[in-house]
């Protein structure tokens, strides 16, 4: 090659390098770890951004919330009472008013008692 010394190639990213292994392994492994942080990051990015995301709120979950009885408001209990029917409105004063209508979905002999107990709620009043 005309006027480029012997020790110097044209495909050598960085002649300073050259002759310095342990100078070009640490460069290698500092980019290969800003690449996986890099890679690690987007990741965790797309992951907040999308985790979590339950889609459209139906009225059913608004009255399942106030009523207490939303499964995400009593972590392992299981889903053996079912809603078929809810409302879920407002009165003239502004509060939230819900209306639940319950089906039963199967377990071991449930029954009111059970409800009750499985979502924590008082004996009925007369």
């Amino acid at each position: 090659m005309d006027g480029i010394p012997p020790e110097r190639m044209v495909t050598d990213s960085w002649p300073a390098l050259n002759g310095r292994p342990v100078l070009r392994r640490t460069v290698a492994v500092g980019l290969v770890l800003c690449v996986s942080v890099g890679a690690a990051l987007v990741v965790r990015g797309v992951n907040a951004l999308t985790v979590g995301r339950t889609g459209h709120e139906t009225d059913r979950d608004r009255a399942e919330r106030l009523a207490g009885l939303h499964p995400s408001q009593h972590p392992g209990v299981g889903r053996y009472y079912v809603p078929v029917g809810a409302v879920y409105t407002h009165t003239s004063d502004g509060a939230p008013v819900a209306y639940l209508h319950y089906r039963l979905g199967g377990g071991k002999a449930p029954g009111v008692g059970d409800f009750l107990s499985a979502y924590d709620l008082p004996d009925p009043g007369p």
